[in-house]
């Protein structure tokens, strides 16, 4: 018998890459699955509730980063950092928006001399990475009438952009996008990507009964150029240090890194185009 009708047969070893790589896809699936609707329902929620996901999310990456950029997930600039977290979130809850970006500063500034010999810079760029996107955030959902509907299309877009890139790049395949930094996306996912955050994006609109069709279509395609940006620049921070991921708190996918550097930046845009133009652009 030759090996391949023995690894075809019914008695056979298989395609222990195919099975592995199948086991890996289920267990993302139900990573989501089960991870996705208690992220959604804490984000309805809303106040403490959705205050302590992103207090508790915010704290995890400082340990992550530091983890990723070489060190021991622990030590003083470790603490304060994850101070700033906590206070961050603290006088966001209790409306103190004008000490948000001071507490965010000193933390980062406190980690960064806590420490200077070893790796400072990436100390505040992690700093800066992590509260930035977390004021964000607790900034958009506090919005008493766009807040909650921000967020959850917010998530839906990222969660559409990963789908259609994953399944436009596979099928279509084609030029790589960053091939030295991230060599599985293309140019074929990026636009999978736009095309199923702009279909989620009217969609999420038209069920919120807000928004405008070319509005919400083009706000899904800029959620989905920016999250790609967002993961392709974790990827090159990973690669600069020689990781795979950014953890392995989450069964199939990797740390929260992996999970939320698209959200992150997507956070960022969308509240800054908000704060420039003084009001939720995405529903006008």
């Amino acid at each position: 018998m030759s090996l391949t009708n023995f690894t075809a047969g019914t008695g056979g070893l298989g395609n222990p890459v195919a099975e592995a790589k199948s086991d890996s896809i289920k267990t993302r699936f139900l990573s989501a699955a089960i991870l996705a609707p208690i992220a959604l329902a804490l984000v309805w929620i809303g106040g403490w509730y959705f205050t302590g996901l992103i207090l508790v999310a915010g704290v995890l990456m400082v340990g992550e980063w530091d983890r990723l950029c070489g060190g021991s997930g622990r030590g003083l600039h470790v603490w304060l950092l994850s101070a700033a977290v906590v206070a961050v979130s603290f006088f966001s809850a209790t409306a103190q928006w004008d000490l948000l970006f001071p507490v965010a500063a000193a933390g980062v500034l406190l980690a960064l001399i806590a420490n200077r010999k070893d790796q400072p810079k990436w100390t505040a760029l992690g700093g800066l990475y992590i509260l930035l996107p977390m004021i964000a955030l607790l900034w958009l959902r506090d919005d008493a009438q766009w807040g909650l509907i921000t967020i959850v299309w917010m998530l839906v877009a990222v969660w559409a952009t990963d789908t259609g890139a994953y399944f436009a790049g596979k099928s279509i395949g084609g030029p790589k996008m960053a091939p030295r930094i991230s060599p599985n996306k293309t140019w074929a996912g990026l636009v999978g990507g736009v095309v199923a955050a702009a279909f989620v994006s009217v969609l999420t609109g038209k069920i919120a009964g807000a928004g405008s069709l070319q509005n919400l279509a083009m706000f899904g395609g800029l959620a989905a150029v920016v999250g790609q940006i967002g993961d392709v620049c974790e990827s090159s921070v990973k690669r600069h240090f020689g990781v795979k991921d950014s953890g392995n708190i989450i069964p199939g996918h990797g740390g929260l890194f992996d999970r939320l550097d698209s959200l992150l930046f997507v956070a960022l845009v969308i509240a800054g185009l908000n704060l420039a133009a003084g009001e939720a652009v995405l529903w006008q």
